[in-house]
């Protein structure tokens, strides 16, 4: 069976059936109790490790008191909420090319309305060329097939469809400067690269901001740690943010206000101490430039 993930939709009905259980005085042991299911099944859905079924919402909100007149329209929302969350994203035609630890972040990313982006290794993977995607999987070890990393590029490229469509996923990305000289795939490919950058931070249908923090700027808080915060736009939510962290195996989401904070802080602290975007576009087209006299010294050569 393909897996399925997540999607913010689905995160936002586990938040709002645990905030319900807990409005009602209830606990999960007496939820599975009364709706005779396990304790498990119960524990999973409020940890949002398994999909919910339409029949079992609606059990939970009569268990829950949401069963009046003055309760239909909230009850109706939900239910309709709990629909959407088990459609089908584009994603899970690509199961086979995302990670398991990667597909909730691709469900979170589909329904985000911003991300907040710091990498200090790489192009984040929505700014990638096709090419220069490829020399990121490439680089993977143990090696992946060929297929396998077709497959992979294809997923990302699908990604960026976000980045341009009815109502783009707005960006705003801090690059370290190393980012910007690292070549993965040669000079060509980086050259290309950098083009990319700037042509996506002008581009008239994106909302894409791009700040480059120069080795001059020295320390920060975040020295060894690239991250993510997606932002969601629900009526309704608390704190909707999320910290998504990854490594070379796994992922990590944080939805604590302590990570948030913390992770929102040092945002801004890069932001702040980064070069203004008209400048790290001015540095992004400087060092294309250079790379592109490089090629056509070496070209020029006896």
């Amino acid at each position: 069976m393909p897996r399925r993930a997540h999607t913010a939709r689905h995160r936002r009905l586990v938040q709002e059936l645990r905030r319900l259980r807990e409005q009602a005085g209830l606990r999960q042991e007496d939820v599975a109790r009364e709706l005779d299911w396990s304790l498990s099944k119960q524990e999973k859905i409020e940890r949002g490790a398994i999909g919910i079924r339409i029949a079992d919402v609606r059990a939970m909100l009569d268990l829950f008191g949401l069963t009046g007149p003055e309760h239909r329209e909230q009850y109706d929302a939900l239910v309709r909420l709990a629909r959407d969350a088990r459609v089908k994203g584009w994603w899970n035609d690509y199961a086979d090319a995302i990670p398991g630890w990667f597909e909730s972040y691709v469900g979170l990313e589909a329904d985000a309305s911003g991300l907040l982006i710091f990498q200090d290794q790489v192009v984040p993977g929505l700014l990638q060329t096709e090419d220069y995607a490829r020399a990121v999987y490439e680089a993977v070890r143990p090696p992946l097939e060929t297929s396998k990393i077709d497959r992979a590029v294809a997923a990302r490229m699908e990604r960026q469809g976000r980045l341009t469509d009815e109502t783009p996923l707005k960006i705003h990305a801090v690059l370290d400067e190393a980012v910007l000289h690292r070549q993965f795939g040669g000079r060509a490919v980086l050259q290309a690269q950098l083009r990319h950058l700037r042509h996506m931070a002008r581009h008239p249908e994106a909302d894409i901001k791009i700040q480059v923090r120069p080795f001059s700027a020295g320390a920060h808080p975040a020295v060894g740690t690239s991250f993510v915060i997606l932002r969601f736009q629900h009526p309704g939510d608390g704190n909707p943010d999320v910290v998504y962290l990854e490594d070379l195996t796994s992922s990590a989401y944080l939805e604590e206000d302590p990570h948030l904070f913390r992770y929102n802080l040092a945002f801004e602290d890069l932001r702040a101490t980064a070069l203004p975007e008209d400048e790290s576009i001015a540095l992004i087209d400087r060092l294309a430039e250079r790379l592109s006299e490089q090629e056509g010294g070496r070209d020029g050569e006896p």
